[in-house]
């Protein structure tokens, strides 16, 4: 529910922005970081792509859809302008 009152509290136009955007998922390096400790990895990590905004099937309602544990970048925008945006959001995770 959370992401969802974080999606509403952002200006229109910030909304607006970020529904075009799609972001970089990795498991990468939590995979790397178990190996690294001497732990099992389960399975083979993955890498995906998934829009920065979902909206909820049933709902309609949209939220932010990014984690700091697995969000790597947004795609499409500077390095730069991406971990700004990235890290505004995690401030709130």
């Amino acid at each position: 529910m959370y992401s969802y009152a974080l999606y509403s509290s952002l200006s229109p136009g910030l909304q607006v922005y970020l529904e075009g955007l799609t972001a970089l998922h990795s498991a990468v390096a939590q995979a790397d970081g178990y190996r690294a400790a001497g732990l099992h990895v389960r399975c083979e990590p993955v890498e995906s792509v998934h829009p920065v905004v979902c909206v909820h099937p049933v709902t309609g309602w949209k939220s932010v859809y990014v984690n700091p544990g697995i969000t790597r970048r947004i795609l499409g925008v500077p390095k730069p302008e991406s971990n700004t945006i990235l890290n505004f959001f995690f401030f709130f995770f």
